[in-house]
C-alpha cells in the first residue's frame, strides 16, 4: 500500500515499480511517485525518484539491468546507487541532454533530488554508518561513470 510521507506532501512512497517498456516489476529500496494519478495499490508506474543500497549480491543489477530498465520511465529524474561499504554514491540525473552520471564520494559532496526538492551531503546519507576496514576494491571500469 503506498504511503504518503507527512515531511513532504504530495509525495508517495512505494517500494514496487513497474517498467512498461520491458514489461517488468522491479522492487527498488526506495521509490518516489509526485504523479497524482498514478495510485495503484499494487505498484507505481511514474517513479521521479528511485534509490538502490547496493549489496554484493545486487550490485551487477542494479548497475545493469534495473539501471538500464529505469532508464525508459519518461517520469524518472533521478536514479541513485549508494554503496553500504563505502561512501560512494552514484547519481544518475535525466537532464535536458539525456542521462547524466556522477560520482559522489566526499563527505561535503551533496545530492540533491529534484522531485523532493531536498539536498543530502553524503555526511546526512552515511550519518551513524561505519565503514568496515581495510582498502575497497576499484570499481571495474565497466561501471564508471
Amino acid at each position: 500500500m503506498p504511503r504518503r510521507t507527512p515531511q513532504l506532501p504530495g509525495i508517495w512512497v512505494r517500494h514496487e515499480v513497474h517498467v512498461e517498456a520491458r514489461n517488468s516489476f522491479y522492487y527498488p529500496d526506495v521509490s518516489a511517485c509526485c504523479d497524482p494519478h498514478d495510485r495503484d495499490e499494487l505498484y507505481v508506474k511514474n517513479p521521479c525518484l528511485i534509490i538502490e543500497v547496493l549489496s554484493p549480491s545486487t550490485a551487477s543489477v542494479d548497475r545493469r539491468e534495473k539501471r538500464t530498465s529505469y532508464a525508459t520511465l519518461i517520469s524518472l529524474r533521478e536514479y541513485i546507487i549508494v554503496e553500504q561499504d563505502r561512501m560512494r554514491v552514484e547519481l544518475y540525473r535525466r537532464e535536458s541532454r539525456g542521462w547524466q552520471g556522477y560520482i559522489l564520494s566526499q563527505s561535503d559532496d551533496f545530492v540533491e533530488l529534484s522531485c523532493l526538492v531536498l539536498r543530502l551531503t553524503l555526511s546526512e546519507i552515511y550519518e551513524g554508518i561505519e565503514f568496515p576496514s581495510g582498502v575497497a576494491e576499484p570499481e571495474p571500469e565497466e561501471y564508471a561513470v
